[in-house]
């Protein structure tokens, strides 16, 4: 006889946010920070205390979050011209619309308008496919994440690895070998390169700690 066993849902939940939380501050060290835009239409109390739970649960996991009100009225077409400027937006990762919709808004043409890739909910045609195909967001946005942190710890082994060169190239220039130092030194450049095409394939930000580690060995190549 098969024994029921109580799930602590509170307790899976804080692991799931400290999860997300270690993983999104990683990203963020690479300039990357992850973004959800929170759509509100009309002023439903329910749909408040929602959004407003949302956002909170972005600052503490430390993701940007864009929150946007819009009148009861706000036109169905206004709405989509909305969402498709926010589904080209880089440095938003995820939206949601808060439902319901005022009547005068189709719910089912703003799912529809969301991308694939940003579709948070998980309402549409295709995410509900995916998701019956046994590829469901939340798989799709781990394999994704994954992808993320490995080139991030690629870009750091190169750094690490330029950094190691650039020593060696001091050294060697100290000690008069001009010509095997030139060598190394065009090591370290390619190196470089790599390593800033990985942090601009990652959308790092010109400020982050990775692009400024780059241009610093630049210069010290110069």
């Amino acid at each position: 006889m098969t024994t029921a066993a109580r799930i602590d849902g509170s307790a899976i939940a804080r692991e799931v946010r400290a999860e997300v939380a270690r993983r999104a501050a990683r990203l963020a060290s690479a300039g990357q920070v992850p973004g959800l835009a929170v759509i509100l239409v009309g002023d439903d109390p329910a749909s408040q205390v929602y959004v407003r739970n949302k956002v909170k649960a972005c600052a503490e996991a430390g993701i940007r979050s864009i929150q946007e009100n819009y009148p009861a009225d706000l036109a169905e077409a206004a709405l989509l011209a909305r969402i498709a400027a926010l589904n080209a937006d880089d440095t938003v990762h995820g939206i949601l619309v808060q439902m319901p919709l005022p009547p005068q808004i189709s719910a089912q043409r703003v799912i529809e308008a969301i991308a694939a890739s940003k579709d948070v909910d998980g309402y549409s045609v295709e995410s509900a496919g995916r998701l019956l195909a046994g590829l469901g967001k939340l798989h799709w946005l781990q394999h994704r994440l994954h992808e993320a942190e490995e080139a991030l710890e690629e870009g750091e082994a190169l750094l690490r690895e330029c950094g190691d060169l650039i020593e060696l190239l001091r050294l060697l220039c100290t000690r008069g070998h001009v010509e095997l130092a030139r060598d190394r030194r065009d090591a370290a450049r390619s190196i470089l390169a790599a390593a800033a095409d990985g942090a601009t394939s990652m959308g790092a930000a010109p400020d982050s700690v990775v692009v400024q580690e780059i241009e610093a060995l630049r210069r010290a190549l110069a």
